[in-house]
């Protein structure tokens, strides 16, 4: 007796069923039958522009507009934080870009402030400690550079009502511009 022989794909019928399925349901019912969980994904995107002034204290709080929040986690109210809202806690991958760039956008950072200087950016839970800081010495960027981007990244769990925070400083020039956007993504519920 000759084993059982395994059964060909179509691929031409599967590819089929895939195109009839694209063709009646729209992107968001794609994206909820492919996710593992069954889970709808939550998600913000923000945008941030300040003046951050050269010898402060501490690190200040840049303060967002929305440019995607269906879900509602960033409070008009407190538009410098980023909170959870009921029912989408879980595992978030969180990308954050911090641009510095010279107040008088005609003039580069000279070779002494580089030298002299550091940025400062941080992402704050709760405002806790952590769980990301950067810090980049300006000397590292371009010669005559008008400016500089730092980077982010973190996968953290937050619960419903946990906020982020994304706090700057630098220690380069009297005033700098910050553009900074932000990013928050659930990719997993809480196990």
């Amino acid at each position: 007796m000759s084993p059982p022989s395994k059964q060909k794909i179509d691929y031409e019928q599967e590819l089929a069923i895939v195109r009839r399925f694209l063709q009646r349901n729209n992107i968001d019912d794609l994206m909820q039958a492919l996710q593992p969980w069954g889970c709808r994904v939550h998600m913000v995107r923000v945008v941030g522009y300040d003046e951050v002034l050269n010898g402060l204290t501490s690190a200040t709080s840049v303060h967002f507009s929305a440019e995607l929040d269906p879900d509602g986690f960033l409070d008009p109210a407190a538009s410098d934080r980023l909170r959870v809202p009921a029912g989408a806690g879980g595992h978030y991958f969180i990308h954050a870009e911090v641009r510095w760039l010279h107040s008088n956008p005609q003039e580069d950072f000279t070779i002494a402030e580089r030298d002299a200087g550091r940025f400062y950016s941080q992402l704050r839970v709760n405002d806790s400690q952590g769980p990301v800081e950067s810090s980049r010495a300006t000397n590292s960027a371009v010669p005559f550079a008008s400016g500089t981007t730092q980077l982010c990244l973190a996968e953290i769990a937050l619960n419903a009502g946990d906020f982020l925070k994304l706090l700057v400083n630098q220690t380069v020039h009297d005033q700098i511009q910050v553009n900074a956007w932000l990013t928050m993504r659930r990719v997993a519920p809480m196990s």
